[in-house]
């Protein structure tokens, strides 16, 4: 305990005084020797006194630690073992050619992907593309349930009187919320977080209503359902175009790779540079 405080006390003098030197020893380790200069860039700039101290103390155990280790494999282990020559070169060369790769690749890679090419994409693998949940097109407005005309409000909202959402939309700004995007899809279970909607099967609340209005303490919740699509269903096209486009893109670049491969070691036969015996 008293070793510990001691380490503690000379960590604080060590990094609190401003006059020492940054080729202060900080700790040794056989003939490996750490300075306080080799720890300052690891210090997080604007880090707070007692922060600096946990991370400059992680950091010289961490250094005390490796350097006991890297001690013991040179003596313990043989010439053999200790030759990593070739690993660090087969590493070398993969790290080579994946930048020789990348770099070929994205020069050459067409990347516009045109609309046609999607849907035919998602027409060809529609089964790839189940819905997990059940997702539905809306318009919410959560409203104060003191405010003036609530039920003729409801009336016209019910009776498909757009003419109605900008008053429906100021009311459920004050304190409520809304969701009026009515072309866009949504999941179903992210909307059940904001409607005290009780039920136990979806599909079948979904197959039964259009125009729902619940009513708690303080909010009347209106909503309208413009479609929906249940699980098991095929996710609706504009959901998955994005990822679609990722998927041709990943294929390219995987076909782009095959020809550049395939482009150089033809062009290193040509050039006479290879030679099988």
């Amino acid at each position: 305990m008293l070793k510990n405080t001691l380490k503690i006390v000379s960590l604080l003098i060590l990094f609190a005084c401003e006059t020492k030197t940054p080729d202060e020893v900080v700790a040794r380790v056989y003939d490996k020797t750490l300075y306080k200069k080799d720890i300052a860039p690891f210090i997080m700039q604007g880090a707070s006194y007692e922060d600096s101290l946990f991370y400059t103390k992680e950091f010289i155990n961490l250094w005390v630690t490796k350097q006991v280790l890297l001690y013991e494999a040179n003596v313990q282990l043989s010439v053999q073992q200790k030759d990593k020559s070739k690993e660090l070169e087969d590493y070398k060369n993969d790290l080579l050619i994946y930048e020789l790769m990348s770099k070929l690749t994205t020069e050459q890679l067409d990347t516009v992907v045109n609309d046609q090419e999607l849907l035919l994409y998602y027409e060809e693998n529609i089964e790839e593309f189940d819905l997990t949940q059940n997702i539905i097109k809306l318009h919410f407005y959560k409203i104060p349930s003191n405010s003036e005309n609530i039920d003729l409000l409801w009336n016209s909202f019910e009776n498909d009187d757009e003419t109605v959402y900008p008053t429906l939309l100021m009311l459920s700004k004050n304190g409520g919320n809304y969701f009026d995007k009515g072309n866009t899809w949504v999941s179903f279970d992210d909307i059940l977080k904001e409607i005290p909607i009780q039920t136990y099967n979806q599909e079948h609340y979904l197959n039964n209503h259009k125009y729902v209005r619940i009513q708690d303490t303080n909010f009347d919740y209106f909503l309208k359902i413009n479609d929906f699509r249940t699980r098991s269903a095929s996710t609706p096209f504009s959901i998955v175009k994005q990822n679609i486009k990722e998927l041709i893109l990943m294929k390219r670049q995987q076909e782009q790779k095959a020809s550049i491969e395939s482009d150089l070691i033809k062009q290193a036969h040509q050039n006479k540079k290879i030679q099988l015996f």
